[in-house]
């Protein structure tokens, strides 16, 4: 019988060449999944299977993970718009198809957790942001010499939404199938154009919005512009009530916690969402008619409540558990309704291409909500509810047109 060498089963161990890969892809995971805030370095070393002090000789700390991830993930991307060849527009809109697929978490970092990175990093995506809408816009305009400035941007900013769209959502469909569909879509907004809504200069909404008389609205409007904008984590209860003008210990009055703000506004907003869908199904139209209602009512919503978007999208891993769950089952149910009345409108559609469109359109409007640099156009919500109408109801074959 032979004794196993004990130098043999000591040999050490080689670290696996793509340590730095799997450090990176188990960070993304993590802060999707549970958030920025709420990820340790600990929990991305116990998914990786490595210490804590071998995750260090990689990233001197979690910020610096957090911008490799986000600039790293979204540069393909970049990249690829600033080279497409614009004599193959459809070439290029399906290899961007593809990876805004392979790179499917990378809009929840971007639009929910960017906020995080350092302000030299922040700086240096938005430049890079900025640099692809105007690749977009210049590519519309090559197309298309006689579209305005304010067409060409609103078109590019709708460009980059409906890339990160997939994002958001998940579809119980074939990779190839969605990327299909994306290219369509892609090509369909690039194609677009906006006719009698053309958008053209104007007045954007007020640096100083009115508050509410009543000192809870009060508090409920600049907490909700407070979460949007800097995060729940980073705003207290006090900095709250100082900014409506109130003394700290005043707002126990009103609620007795912050996470009592935060959940108020998610039910408000889904208040609102669902008296939207009462009214659109009360109108008494077919069911495109009805659809149109129901985009309609959500484009006012945003347009309106840009904050109340703003902690929809990156706020609800704040709530209590129950809360999340309600938060999750409404908004579900909210675009379930949306798809109902697609399939109805236009049965030849599958599911999975029906949901694909709904998350589209509602994706864009919440883009549109989201970028200041619409506010400087008039006919930005009639320009929104002719591509919804582009997206929602044109068929395959009049998209591929």
């Amino acid at each position: 019988m032979t004794t196993p060498s004990p130098v043999a089963d000591q040999a050490p161990r080689r670290r696996p060449r793509d340590r730095r890969r799997q450090i990176l892809d188990a960070g993304a995971a993590l802060f999707v999944s549970r958030g920025f805030e709420q990820t340790g370095m600990s929990d991305i070393a116990e998914r990786v299977g490595i210490s804590a002090s071998a995750l260090y000789r990689h990233f001197p700390s979690k910020r610096h993970m957090l911008s490799e991830v986000v600039s790293g993930g979204l540069e393909p991307m970049f990249a690829a718009i600033e080279t497409a060849e614009l004599h193959d527009v459809a070439a290029a809109l399906d290899h961007l198809a593809g990876i805004a697929l392979d790179g499917h978490e990378l809009g929840v970092l971007w639009q929910r957790e960017a906020r995080h990175l350092f302000p030299v990093d922040q700086v240096r995506l938005t430049r890079r942001l900025l640099a692809g809408h105007r690749r977009f816009a210049a590519w519309v305009r090559t197309a298309s010499p006689a579209v305005n400035d304010g067409s060409a941007d609103f078109l590019a900013w709708a460009l980059l939404a409906l890339l990160v769209s997939p994002s958001f959502h998940h579809v119980d469909i074939g990779r190839a199938e969605y990327q299909q569909i994306l290219a369509r879509l892609l090509s369909a907004v690039f194609e677009f154009r906006l006719g009698d809504v053309e958008l053209r200069a104007g007045t954007g909404a007020s640096a100083q919005p009115l508050m509410p008389a009543s000192r809870r609205e009060a508090l409920l409007a600049q907490a909700t512009r407070m979460f949007a904008r800097s995060g729940f984590e980073s705003v207290s209860l006090e900095e709250i009530a100082a900014a409506v003008g109130i003394a700290g210990p005043s707002v126990y009055n009103h609620f007795a916690t912050k996470a009592d703000l935060l959940t108020l506004s998610f039910r408000r907003t889904i208040e609102v969402l669902f008296s939207g869908v009462g009214a659109a199904y009360a109108s008494g139209g077919d069911a495109e008619a009805t659809l149109r209602t129901l985009a309609g009512s959500y484009v006012d919503f945003t347009r309106g409540n840009q904050d109340f978007v703003g902690v929809l999208i990156t706020e609800p891993r704040h709530l209590s558990p129950v809360e999340q769950e309600v938060a999750r089952r409404a908004q579900h149910d909210y675009l379930t309704e949306w798809t109902h009345l697609l399939q109805l409108s236009r049965p030849s559609l599958t599911p999975g291409e029906a949901r694909i469109r709904v998350h589209a359109a509602v994706d864009i409007i919440n883009s549109a909500a989201r970028v200041p640099q619409l506010n400087r156009y008039r006919g930005v919500p009639g320009a929104l509810g002719a591509l919804c109408h582009l997206l929602l109801f044109e068929t395959a074959t009049d998209l591929q047109r």
